[in-house]
């Protein structure tokens, strides 16, 4: 077909010879991802409520603890993997996997061993103690896949990574939701996600057989800290990335309680579903960041624009909204006993706004070699946030824990345009178009305010249609960017028939 137009050409405005269609490989990747995330959302949907703010906040704990050990437990070795194996030969490429794989063999034997010591060091309660213990199984097998996803992807078979995805995502929820309907409570959600995640090891070494012919597990030395060495960075920044966004829900149930959690981290799993979003669009730009940036500087700056606006429109209303329909929506989808929730949510609404526009520069310092300064960035972030949560939760419990996480987002928006203006990279142009955005925006909220009679579901879906048709009366878009959206949708569907 002639000069097919794909979603990454729509943003920085190329011709379908230069770039082509989406690649199914991309879509692939995409489509599960959106499968994995509202199928995990949909399924905590039925369990928070069916827990209650004490026993989900005990399992919201439990996760994050061992989450924290996920890191040492991959160290990297996902994301190296596929950088490594992309340009190698099919024998350098079992030679690497084998040494990867025996690496992450005892990794996972010393992470679980750690996960234990820690547990048996830091909590009385036998009960905690074994829901950590069987996540901190889930923590390996979870690691396990994720290298397997790494090899999936250098070897550009991304339709087998997003196949493993569903099936494990599927799987965990069947036998979550078999266990708690048996009334096995939060230790039939924990071997749930053990079934799911080894389930998911069983599927990529079925679907891998093919792939390594020939390869066999070695361990050498030289190579094993050569290995250790590559992967460090992606190992540190994920960690302190964890730690960054996790570190408030271990804080508050050392300090307030499982309950106190339990009311917070329902609040929170609704912006982290809504931040999915934001994390998936610039997932699909990086690569073309780091292209622009070594072929062609006006394109880039054409497309940080881009980006920046599109995620300054569909994220002001995002929180705009939720802080409108926070109560409600709460209560909607995880019943009258979660109802201190809403007044969390409509605070953590503006993360939703910071977290939509930080990732423009944060996805740009990455793709032009300036991992280091973003690792430092979130290194710094999270002592930050420790630093806070000491003084505020003790005080204000979770809304002591939702301040911080406010405060802390705010300045690392400001750090990061700054460093994106250092590179190159100006937002000035964009400033007076945001001025109808959010005109619109405040439509859609006099109309929100107006219907609190509605409910809730109906109030969600017109205040987006009112917000939609309040942009094109307003004449936000130019002819440009009308004709760019056109093609971008006509690429996606295409690229997804």
């Amino acid at each position: 077909m002639k000069n097919r137009q794909s979603y990454n050409q729509a943003l920085s405005g190329e011709s379908g010879d230069t770039t082509g269609l989406i690649s199914r490989n991309a879509m692939s990747l995409l489509s599960s991802r959106i499968f994995e995330y509202i199928g995990l959302f949909a399924f905590s949907i039925y369990y928070i409520p069916k827990l209650g703010p004490q026993q989900y906040g005990l399992f919201k704990y439990a996760t994050s603890f061992t989450g924290f050990f996920f890191n040492l437990a991959d160290f990297g070795l996902g994301m190296m993997i596929i950088r490594e194996i992309a340009h190698l030969d099919q024998e350098k490429r079992k030679r690497i996997i084998g040494l990867g794989l025996s690496l992450k063999i005892f990794l996972a034997f010393l992470t679980f061993g750690l996960i234990l010591f820690l547990s048996l060091l830091i909590h009385r309660d036998p009960h905690v103690r074994s829901i950590i213990c069987l996540l901190g199984i889930t923590t390996i097998f979870n690691s396990m896949v994720y290298f397997f996803y790494g090899v999936f992807q250098g070897y550009e078979k991304m339709h087998l990574t997003a196949l493993v995805r569903v099936l494990t995502t599927a799987l965990i929820c069947l036998a979550g939701w078999g266990a708690l309907e048996q009334g096995f409570g939060i230790m039939g959600l924990a071997v749930a996600n053990i079934i799911g995640n080894a389930a998911g090891v069983v599927f990529s070494l079925f679907f891998a057989r093919k792939l390594w012919k020939g390869l066999f597990i070695r361990f050498e030395r030289g190579r094993i800290v050569s290995l250790l060495k590559t992967a460090f960075p992606f190992g540190l920044f994920t960690f302190f990335s964890v730690i960054y966004i996790q570190i408030d829900n271990v804080m508050i149930y050392h300090i307030r309680g499982e309950e106190d959690l339990g009311i917070y981290a329902a609040a929170t799993r609704i912006v982290i579903a809504v931040c999915f979003f934001t994390e998936a669009f610039m997932g699909t730009l990086y690569p073309m960041f780091s292209r622009f940036f070594i072929e062609d500087r006006k394109k880039l700056e054409k497309t940080y624009e881009r980006a920046f606006w599109f995620l300054y429109i569909t994220g002001l209303p995002a929180v705009i909204g939720l802080w409108r329909i926070a109560n409600p929506l709460i209560v909607f989808l995880f019943g009258q006993t979660y109802e201190k929730s809403g007044p969390i949510l409509s605070l953590l609404s503006v993360l939703i706004f910071l977290r939509f526009i930080d990732n423009v520069p944060a996805t740009l310092l990455s793709a032009i070699g300036k991992q280091f300064i973003r690792t430092w960035m979130v290194i710094g972030a999270s002592a930050m946030n420790i630093i806070l949560n000491l003084f505020l939760i003790p005080r204000y419990s979770y809304y002591g824990a939702a301040y911080s996480s406010l405060l802390v987002n705010f300045l690392l928006v400001i750090i990061y345009y700054c460093y994106g203006y250092k590179a190159g990279m100006n937002i000035n142009r964009m400033i007076p178009r945001i001025v109808k955005p959010t005109i619109a925006t405040g439509i859609m909220l006099v109309f929100l305010m107006m219907t609190p009679q509605i409910h809730v579901v109906f109030r969600f879906f017109l205040g987006i249609i009112i917000y939609a048709l309040s942009l094109i009366l307003l004449g936000s878009f130019n002819s440009e960017e009308k004709e760019l959206f056109r093609r971008a949708i006509g690429g996606i569907i295409r690229g997804a028939s």
